[in-house]
């Protein structure tokens, strides 16, 4: 299975705790627009089906933002 990164439709960011807190917030309150299905910070995941749950996988200290992706995009190789 290709990952979103693969699809041109995810987004890992490296910054301060704030900023990418700020970052989170603006990917959620633009969720609709933007295509975000779902967004990771720490050990909290939010998807725009289910809102917040515990996380449990890796996240190395930053965010990672997944967008939708439809069967027009094709996977790097």
């Amino acid at each position: 299975t290709w990952s979103d990164h693969a699809y041109g439709a995810a987004i890992d960011y490296f910054d301060t705790w704030d900023n990418m807190e700020t970052m989170r917030d603006f990917a959620i309150a633009n969720a609709e627009e933007l295509d975000v299905k779902y967004v990771i910070l720490g050990n909290r995941i939010w998807s725009r089906l289910g809102g917040w749950s515990a996380y449990g996988g890796s996240t190395h200290y930053h965010i990672h933002v997944s967008f939708d992706h439809g069967p027009e995009r094709i996977a790097c190789g």
